[in-house]
């Protein structure tokens, strides 16, 4: 199996899907709150794949994404893709976010209002939300 396979396999389980799959929350030293945790929801499901820092902060997964030799990035928005908006990359009006391409045109990403790990975008609601309106470059990664 290959690792996009089986991370988008892992990324869309059942068992992960509409739970909160961080391993750490706002009460424990180092943790973050639900309404920022997308970076570590994200890399909670690569660790699943293969080894991965745990991060809190999207300029910080851009930057390991791209000095990473598993990844690489691209301009498609296919399955199994790590799309990253970073914070700080905009017009100031949002804060950046992250998720991985599922299924279909949907994007899987932490719920910000409740922790859990849900298909919560497709790809042109995310281009709306994100380049359009808060203007925050996408950024994509695919893992080889």
């Amino acid at each position: 199996e290959k690792l996009g396979e089986k991370l988008i396999r892992i990324a869309d389980a059942l068992t992960l899907l509409n739970t909160d799959i961080t391993p750490l929350d706002d009460k424990v030293k180092g943790g973050v709150k639900d309404e920022v945790g997308c970076v570590e929801a994200v890399c909670e499901v690569i660790n699943k794949v293969m080894p991965f820092p745990r991060l809190t902060y999207t300029p910080h997964l851009v930057q390991e994404l791209k000095k990473n030799p598993r990844f690489t990035p691209t301009l498609d928005f296919n399955e199994a893709h790590i799309i990253v908006c970073a914070t700080g990359t905009g017009n100031g009006t949002m804060r950046g976010h992250c998720g991985i391409i599922g299924r279909g045109d949907e994007i899987i990403s932490n719920n910000s209002s409740n922790g859990r790990w849900e298909y919560n975008y497709t790809i042109d609601a995310w281009k709306a939300r994100f380049r359009t309106k808060g203007g925050l470059p996408i950024l994509l990664f695919k893992v080889v």
